[in-house]
């Protein structure tokens, strides 16, 4: 998934438009590799003292939507705090992994306004059903890349060998059983 500019049907905190002014929303994800989990720390804050109070009051929350194409694993991730750490099993992610940050709403708005909206919007208020975006951050993206490939240590059931007698057959078969 990735980021669009787009319209949205209320003002919307983000990179690409001018809805909410003097104010601005950062989430930094740091990604860290082991043998079993990719942990990844984000890092997520916004200058709008009104959208802090949302998220301090349990009305809006952060949150990160992980997507990875070649295994078709997506997960949102949703929290109230400034920085948060999620482990995800190496099976999940293999290639491209997308992060997108968005601040959403955790119940619905009748009255939705922020301190920070564009002068158009003086004196609107608007209607924020829950899971509704009200900020958005740029996208990320990082490489999940298998250090230890599963299948590398797996013998074969089969072994090929050339048969190099003068009369040898296309194919020789041999079943030998382990006992």
């Amino acid at each position: 998934m990735k980021i669009k500019e787009r319209l949205y049907p209320h003002p919307v905190q983000s990179f690409f438009s001018d809805d909410l002014i003097g104010c601005n929303f950062q989430v930094t994800p740091i990604v860290r590799a082991n043998r079993n989990y990719y942990s990844i720390e984000v890092s997520a804050k916004t200058s709008s003292s009104d959208l802090q109070s949302l998220i301090g009051e349990k009305k809006a929350s952060y949150a990160v939507h992980i997507e990875c194409a070649s295994t078709r694993f997506r997960s949102l991730i949703k929290f109230s705090e400034t920085s948060h750490i999620e482990e995800i099993p190496v099976d999940y992610l293999d290639g491209n992994v997308g992060i997108c940050s968005f601040i959403i709403a955790e119940c619905d708005m009748e009255n939705y306004a922020n301190s920070n909206f564009h002068p158009d919007y003086s004196g609107v208020n608007f209607y924020i059903k829950k899971g509704d975006v009200l900020a958005v951050s740029h996208d990320a993206q990082f490489d999940a890349e298998k250090d230890i490939d599963p299948l590398q240590n797996i013998t074969s059931i089969i072994k090929v060998r050339p048969n190099r007698l003068q009369s040898a057959p296309p194919v020789d078969v041999d079943i030998v059983t382990g006992k």
